[in-house]
């Protein structure tokens, strides 16, 4: 009851440790948590094999699903800062960042501005695993519908997603943190075929609604599907440029940076 009247005032429930003890998938459906902070042993394994990292990687993507914040705990090593951010999180702590530190020490840290090089450029994976299942779902919906008799009453309920291209999750990141890459021409060339495929999808669900079938759904499920290919081309190739200067920024900042790895300062 406590807890509820915390979230309702505007106040986060962040899960400590999350993947060790009390810390569990059935903790996390019981409580109303804003953050899981992932266990620096799912952080420190992450690195060892496949299965390892595809845990670390699930969780950061169920968190996104369930629109949880994300931060990675004990993170030691400027590979395990890479691989997250390729994973999707874009929040961490750990010893790679700094030590615990006394007060004066602190404060001087907080004055150097210090920045981390890293383009969230997982975040752009998340908003192409999005707008899949975004379309896959609202092509099960629609040819389910056209399956069944024409004036069936479940043709009027309305649909359980976000029609506006500014409400799905690419349109919330593409409008939202998508904008750090609006210099890039890949980038901007997203917006008019989303834009294209919400109105086709708009389309689908009125042709249902009236009573279509699969005949008259066909062309425009096409046409729906090339405006989906094309979106997913592009997202594609925006995030194999991120990466390549995710990392050429990464080289310049340990080459300059005050507190780069190695240095003895």
């Amino acid at each position: 009851k406590h807890i509820l009247a915390l979230c309702y005032a505007g106040i986060g429930l962040a899960m400590d440790d999350y993947g060790t003890g009390y810390a569990t998938l059935e903790t996390l459906s019981q409580w109303p948590f804003t953050t899981i902070k992932l266990d620096r042993s799912i952080i420190s394994r992450m690195l060892d094999s496949p299965k390892n990292q595809t845990i670390a990687e699930s969780s950061i993507r169920m968190a996104h699903e369930l629109d949880i914040s994300v931060v990675a705990e004990g993170v030691e090593s400027e590979m395990q800062y890479q691989m997250l951010l390729e994973s999707g999180c874009t929040k961490v702590q750990g010893y790679w960042l700094s030590r615990p530190l006394p007060l004066d020490d602190f404060i001087y840290f907080i004055e150097q501005d210090l920045r981390w090089s890293g383009l969230p450029i997982g975040l752009i994976h998340m908003a192409v695993v999005d707008h899949i299942q975004w379309r896959k779902k609202l092509v099960s919906d629609i040819v389910r519908l056209a399956s069944t008799p024409h004036d069936a009453i479940e043709r009027q309920a309305p649909f359980n997603l976000p029609l506006d291209c500014r409400e799905c999750r690419l349109g919330k990141w593409y409008y939202g943190a998508g904008q750090q890459f609006n210099d890039s021409p890949l980038f901007a060339a997203i917006e008019e075929p989303h834009e294209k495929f919400h109105n086709l999808g708009g389309q689908l669900i009125q042709i249902v609604s009236k009573g279509g079938n699969m005949h008259d759904l066909t062309p425009l499920l096409t046409e729906f599907s090339d405006h989906s290919a094309i979106i997913l081309d592009r997202l594609q190739k925006l995030e194999h440029k991120g990466l390549i200067d995710m990392h050429l920024a990464h080289q310049a900042w340990s080459e300059h940076h005050l507190y780069a790895p190695g240095s003895d300062e």
